[in-house]
């Protein structure tokens, strides 16, 4: 019985800056015909952290986290990002992260 592949050796961008071995539990499989190869990384703060700027709210929603407690959700389009890949954020922590946008995104 041969040994099963475990790990792959993944061509990446040299300003990855991360180990290029990844565990197979890590990738997903390839879907469909077409590749497309990413040519530039998205920003990162100094910790490694996405830097992703906000370009819409695409939709709120009013979410019961307790009892007595709501609260209220935005769907964000980031810049780059299709809108598949927009996220909930809380709207008050959304605001106190980028108030230069109140009124032009939301």
């Amino acid at each position: 019985m041969g040994c099963l592949q475990v790990a792959y050796k993944l061509k990446l961008l040299e300003e990855a800056n991360i180990h290029p071995v990844f565990h197979v539990s890590c990738l997903k499989a390839k879907i469909g015909q077409t590749i497309t190869p990413l040519h530039k990384l998205p920003p990162v703060d100094s910790l490694g952290h996405l830097a992703l700027e906000p370009v819409e709210i695409l939709e709120t929603r009013v979410v019961k986290k307790r009892r007595l407690l709501a609260v209220t959700e935005a769907l964000v389009l980031w810049e780059g990002a299709a809108k598949e890949d927009a996220t909930w954020e809380l709207l008050f922590k959304f605001q106190q992260d980028y108030p230069h946008l109140v009124g032009k995104v939301f």
